[in-house]
């Protein structure tokens, strides 16, 4: 868990694991909701006068999307403007505030109905007693400097770091006037600089020297991963993939590769991009190799460009990737 002092109190950003825990030692379901709720960025205040009627269900060409309509003050920016907006609400905690009010649907209901019937100094007792119960569970005083508005950086950072959403769109969520004003909501988690790290193959190297030669390790992990996902694959999700391969091929026919003299770095690196290739492809057809199954540094490159698209856009073939 980290954090800096606050006037009287502390900014805290704890990770994943830590909400987990946090939710787990609320006093009760009322505190776990109204947790969950400030975890989608709405402030305390805002959270103690959530009305049923508020809530909305918007049909989108990739399936429906829930918002809860809000005003509230930007006092980042140290003005009293109020500042309506929606925040979007994730379709499972609709599902439990359903269960929790007995409602069978929220978008149809229309009446004012409180949700929490509380006040805002309710609901920060309620976040004192869930961070005095992870406190006793887990042995650490960390949790003692946890406060509701944690939930909002935690939303933030969460977001952006994690989930990799756009910085602007983060913004509007959270109802920040400014890029400046949601900067201290911010923090880097340390999950996220360890994965960004690996990702391309700064754990345990020499981060301020050169690069080694060879094939670039984003690449290589994008190669390996899209063969495990293959592999995971039954055969006619292999054979589909084949087919989309081969479709996505006849487009990239202009990619190029630059290779230097027999004693160059980059023959060596389209070499073993090439082993690479060959390794972890050679249970689909049509990926451009030669009748003894070694892939050409032409075809190489096609199969990066592929695979990035491929991870990108995962969604579309197997669902988002782990």
């Amino acid at each position: 868990m980290k954090y800096r002092p606050l006037d009287n109190g502390w900014r805290v950003h704890f990770d994943t694991p830590e909400y987990n825990t946090l939710l787990d030692s609320s006093p009760h379901r009322r505190a776990r909701l109204s947790e969950r709720l400030m975890a989608h960025s709405p402030r305390v205040k805002t959270t103690s006068e959530i009305t049923l009627d508020r809530f909305n269900k918007k049909k989108t060409p990739y399936g429906p999307i829930w918002t809860l309509y809000v005003e509230a003050k930007d006092t980042s920016d140290r003005d009293s403007a109020l500042l309506p907006r929606e925040v979007w609400i994730c379709e499972p905690l609709i599902r439990e505030i359903e269960d929790y009010t007995g409602v069978d649907d929220l978008d149809a209901h229309d009446e004012p109905t409180p949700l929490f019937h509380v006040s805002k100094r309710t609901i920060q007792n309620w976040v004192t007693t869930t961070a005095e119960n992870a406190a006793t569970a887990t042995g650490d005083e960390d949790f003692l400097k946890v406060s509701s508005h944690d939930f909002r950086r935690y939303f933030a950072s969460h977001m952006m770091y994690r989930h990799k959403v756009d910085p602007e769109i983060v913004r509007q969520l959270g109802g920040w006037r400014s890029p400046r004003s949601m900067l201290e909501y911010l923090l880097l988690p340390d999950d996220v600089l360890a994965e960004e790290l690996g990702d391309v193959g700064l754990l345990g190297a020499n981060a301020d020297q050169q690069p080694a030669e060879g094939t670039p390790y984003r690449e290589k992990t994008a190669l390996r991963t899209l063969a495990g996902k293959i592999e995971a694959g039954d055969l006619d999700d292999r054979k589909r993939l084949a087919e989309e391969f081969a479709a996505l091929f006849d487009d990239v026919e202009d990619v190029d590769v630059a290779v230097a003299g027999s004693s160059g770095a980059a023959e060596r690196a389209a070499s073993t991009m090439a082993d690479d290739a060959q390794s972890s492809f050679m249970q689909l057809d049509g990926l451009g190799t030669d009748e003894s199954g070694m892939a050409y540094p032409v075809a190489t490159a096609k199969v990066a460009y592929l695979a990035c698209l491929v991870l990108a856009s995962w969604s579309v073939t197997f669902g988002t990737l782990g």
